[in-house]
């Protein structure tokens, strides 16, 4: 919400007159005021009282407006302080207005970290010209309450300073009814799947006890419709499959998740309705649920529309309760799409490398010590490549640690054109790699990787009007050859690498035990 129905917003137009000076009239002018004036000093007083008029008119309707509002409204300035506070005295009850104009942030927050969020959203308003929206917890005469705020910046600066409008708005109780939306959703769905369970059940019994299949079908079709009315009345995506995975009920929810009409899935088995990989998978859960009578859960994906949709899916027998039998599948299903993104995120995170983003240190010693496992099995060779930039601390000292991440991340992307699919690029720090090579049965398939490197590594990489160039200094150890652990592995190719150096860099050698060495 912002003040912007009149010429000038009626915040700015406040601000403005609080700034300008009040001159006092000296005995003179004011003797002569009183005196006669002449037509065009009638007019600008005229102006002048027409002015005053118009702000008094605006003040007034601003202060019926501010009066009308749900929400606290403040004027702060970039540097945290209240400038003004406005709302209904009915709507806030924690804090004296009047008390707040000349406080700042840091000290009306209830803790540090609240005052340094509503500073980060205040310059985000600042910086980017755009309304900044953000829940918080804050104390009120209830104890503690929640709380919307809208952070709407000024495009005009008052001073030397930048304001931004701060509209409060009290959601205790929204988030509180949510909350027990929630909880009564979930007592819902459970009361549904019981009774789910006991109109299947007097189904069953209705089937045994008429004679008449027409009988029968009429009842099971009055049972069918009521127990679609109550499945598609919520907002679980819920089936119901018999014993021999037909599906015989599905909500309209989850037709519509997955792109099918209700028509195409009833009736039908999974395999005549989804892919054979998600099929088979939904098809020996069956299985194993009536094998075992427990609940079991299946994960997997679902392309919709191009976008890879993750669920996880939630199955029970439903028993005859006369026979202890199953007599049918009953499932839930739930979109964590987001959550599963959300851990996929942080485990990419904790894996690799945030400049670059190549294996770190901990991804790059487990893929070596898989790789060391795999080629004993296929007896084939694992070489290691450590890769140390040959004057790369120079550009650092010269132009600045912005130019090195820039060299740093183009050569990553140039390592990693230079490898084949299932090898593994790697940073260890600083301006150290690594490269895995696996599945090498000669030499000849580490020099082609190493001759790319240096077809490429050299290229100049720009840089703010300059051209930055390194070279690569690179060790390489071979297991089973040099080492058949990880640790043994990267010491040689460790030690390789600082006898580049020690040669006069940009080349590469392999691993030298030291009797080799002495020869």
């Amino acid at each position: 919400m912002t003040f912007t129905c009149f010429r000038e917003p009626l915040v700015q137009v406040l601000m403005a007159e609080k700034q300008k000076p009040r001159r006092q009239p000296s005995q003179k002018k004011a003797q002569a005021a009183a005196g006669k004036k002449s037509g065009k000093e009638k007019d600008c007083i005229f102006l002048s009282n027409s002015r005053q008029s118009n702000l008094s008119s605006r003040s007034e309707l601003l202060a019926a407006v501010i009066n009308a509002l749900p929400d606290i409204a403040f004027v702060i300035d970039e540097d945290g302080v209240y400038i003004e506070a406005y709302t209904s005295p009915s709507n806030f009850h924690y804090h004296d207005l009047d008390g707040i104009k000349g406080s700042t942030i840091e000290k009306l927050s209830p803790s540090k970290e609240c005052a340094e969020r509503h500073m980060r959203v205040l310059q985000a308003a600042l910086e980017s010209g755009q309304i900044q929206i953000l829940e918080y917890e804050y104390p009120n005469s209830s104890g503690m309450g929640w709380y919307e705020g809208r952070v709407a910046p000024v495009e005009k600066t008052f001073g030397d300073k930048r304001h931004v409008v701060w509209l409060a708005r009290d959601i205790t109780h929204q988030r509180a009814a949510m909350e027990e939306l929630r909880k009564y959703q979930q007592n819902l769905e459970a009361a549904v799947e019981e009774r789910a369970a006991e109109i299947i059940k007097a189904n069953a019994n209705l089937m045994r006890e008429k004679e008449s299949r027409e009988m029968m079908e009429r009842m099971l079709v009055e049972r069918q419709d009521y127990l679609d009315r109550i499945i598609n009345s919520i907002l679980a995506m819920v089936y119901v499959r018999s014993t021999d995975s037909v599906f015989t009920l599905v909500s309209s929810k989850y037709a519509e998740f997955f792109e099918l009409s209700r028509y195409d899935i009833l009736g039908n088995t999974p395999d005549g309705v989804f892919l054979p990989e998600i099929a088979e998978n939904m098809l020996e859960n069956d299985r194993r649920i009536m094998d075992t009578g427990v609940m079991n859960e299946l994960e997997y994906w679902y392309d919709i529309n191009g976008e890879r949709r993750y669920v996880i899916e939630r199955a029970i027998p439903l028993m005859d309760d006369a026979r202890g039998h199953p007599i049918a599948i009953c499932g839930t299903v739930v979109d964590v799409t987001e959550s599963k993104k959300r851990e996929e995120y942080v485990t990419h995170l904790a894996l690799h490398d945030t400049l670059t983003g190549l294996a770190n240190r901990q991804f790059v010693m487990d893929r070596l010590g898989k790789a060391i496992s795999d080629s004993k099995r296929a007896n084939l060779s694992v070489a290691l490549l450590f890769i140390d930039l040959d004057f790369f601390k120079a550009i650092n000292d010269t132009l600045g640690h912005e130019a090195g991440d820039v060299v740093l991340i183009e050569t990553a992307k140039r390592f990693c054109t230079c490898v084949r699919k299932g090898d593994t690029v790697g940073r260890f720090g600083g301006d150290e790699f690594v490269i895995i090579l696996e599945n090498v049965r000669s030499r000849d398939d580490i020099e082609e990787t190493i001759k790319n490197i240096f077809g490429i590594v050299g290229q100049p990489i720009p840089f703010m009007g300059h051209e930055c160039v390194v070279g690569a200094s690179v060790g390489v150890s071979i297991c089973p050859e040099h080492a058949g652990d990880i640790d043994a592995l990267l010491t040689c190719a460790d030690d390789a690498m600082y006898a580049v150096k020690k040669k006069g860099k940009n080349n590469y050698t392999y691993y030298q035990p030291p009797e080799t060495k002495a020869e």
